[in-house]
């Protein structure tokens, strides 16, 4: 990858959306040789950039940087002008890291929670600190994961933009989420199984009293900010 890319450059674009967006149409997934990067003025010019030879890992960092780009683009051009402007000293820096972190993510899905991630950061929703924590999160957990904690987040909370209440994960399922940073381990009593119907969490009959999990402070963040905008539920 050449230092000197820049994707924020591509921002200024506003006639790059259509060409972006129409990727999806193409299906560039199916593409088996360099001509429909090249047959693309924004795919042909970052591939050209970042020095990118025709392989399948290759041509799937560049669907995820279509998706991640198709987002962005739905943002007024003026908005993301002074936000380019504003972070004009750490531009680069964070192009690397939007890369590096677009082209580790397994499945395309989560290259819109991405995408979400850094619109919120983008809006000043959250701070540069909580992004990195978030992308270095998403990272670590599976989208099948996320879907599950998403679900669970609403089905608990009335309204889960305003809730500020734990949501709590009950069973060993969630024991590996654990080193993701989304769920905290309960080690306390703040959760006493003979206080609790277990039916509401599918554990009927079930004695779970080592197998209290909720989510943590990031982990809301991430599923507030990332998962819940095609909800209309977006913070």
């Amino acid at each position: 990858m050449k230092k000197g890319f820049n994707l924020f450059n591509y921002l200024k674009m506003e006639h790059f959306k259509k060409i972006v967006i129409s990727v999806g149409e193409v299906g560039l997934d199916h593409a088996s040789h360099n001509e429909l990067i090249q047959s693309i003025p924004v795919l042909r010019s970052i591939s050209d950039t970042l020095d990118l030879i025709d392989s399948i890992r290759n041509r799937h960092l560049l669907i995820k940087l279509s998706i991640f780009f198709e987002k962005l683009y739905s943002i007024p051009l003026e908005v993301r002008s002074r936000f380019i402007d504003k972070h004009a000293k750490s531009q680069k820096n964070l192009s690397q890291q939007i890369i590096i972190y677009l082209d580790r993510q397994e499945a395309n899905e989560k290259a819109v929670i991405l995408s979400n991630i850094f619109t919120a950061f983008l809006y000043e929703k959250i701070d540069y600190t909580v992004l990195v924590r978030l992308l270095s999160i998403l990272d670590k957990v599976i989208f099948e994961d996320l879907t599950i904690l998403k679900n669970e987040f609403i089905r608990q909370l009335e309204y889960p933009i305003e809730g500020t209440q734990k949501v709590w994960l009950l069973g060993k399922d969630y024991e590996h989420l654990v080193a993701t940073g989304m769920v905290i381990e309960n080690t306390g009593f703040g959760l006493n199984p003979g206080q609790v119907n277990l039916s509401d969490f599918g554990l009927e009959g079930e004695i779970y009293e080592h197998s209290q999990f909720y989510i943590t402070h990031l982990g809301t963040k991430l599923i507030k900010h990332g998962l819940l905008e095609k909800s209309g539920l977006e913070v």
